[in-house]
């Protein structure tokens, strides 16, 4: 249904109240939501009472709900809260969790656009899938931040075929000579350029990693200390990663 006025029209008659803000929350399993797995859903849903759901559906492994939003800050940490409470219950409970959830933007009013906020909980699903470790904690879609535009950019560079010859020519560098200069900087920039963060993450000592720094440079061309240069960099590794 496409229209505001005959999904609301069909609300009224099926006597479901539709708030004014609403959002979408998909949890997805690792297996298909059988008939006993939905019960043990519905039971959790049931007890946790902590968000208004309006109503739900489940589609092969994935858990669709519709609820009752609010645009105040707090309601948003609520929702995480809720996201987080539900998986904790179906695994301590059912040993029986969703391995990833995810929530759309929140929408005023229209409800021709909860669509729009579906498909933006499965956009998270689907980068959480591709970045499992740097967005493990990320449910919202509004702080997904630049893994947003991620397959956009990948779609234009592979269109284009736009790889990044700085990073093409550390990946040489590192195939040639056994080195791991791309790991270097790709956990250098993950980390904001915090020298002593990297090399304790990389378990070597500050001077080793201010030589592969340098040389990194040197092979690459590219100056550390520019801020657009690392930007530039940063994006096209995740842009590889994402094509991963």
């Amino acid at each position: 249904m496409k229209s505001n006025t005959s999904i609301k029209d069909k609300a009224e008659k099926l006597h479901i109240k539709l708030p004014e803000c609403y959002q979408v929350l998909v949890f997805r399993f690792d297996q298909k939501i059988d008939d006993n797995l939905y019960k043990q859903i519905q039971y959790i849903l049931t007890t946790l009472q902590r968000i208004r759901i309006i109503s739900h559906v489940t589609d092969r492994s994935r858990l669709v709900l519709l609820i009752s939003s609010s645009d105040d800050p707090t309601f948003k940490e609520s929702l995480t809260e809720f996201m987080m409470v539900f998986t904790t219950q179906m695994e301590e409970r059912f040993q029986s969790f969703p391995i990833e959830s995810a929530c759309g933007s929140l929408m005023k009013g229209d409800y021709s656009k909860v669509e729009k906020s579906y498909q933006e909980a499965l956009t998270v699903l689907r980068l959480k899938r591709k970045f499992p470790i740097e967005l493990q904690h990320t449910y919202h879609y509004h702080d997904m931040g630049f893994y947003l535009y991620l397959p956009w950019l990948y779609e234009k560079k592979k269109g284009e075929n736009m790889g990044n010859p700085h990073l093409q020519a550390l990946r040489r560098y590192d195939q040639e000579n056994g080195t791991h200069l791309y790991h270097t900087l790709e956990i250098f920039l993950s980390l904001d350029c915090n020298v002593k963060e990297t090399a304790e993450k990389l378990h070597v000592h500050i001077n080793t990693l201010n030589y592969r720094l340098k040389r990194i440079e040197e092979i690459s061309r590219v100056h550390l200390k520019s801020m657009d240069q690392k930007v530039s960099l940063y994006l096209d590794m995740k842009a590889e990663k994402y094509e991963e």
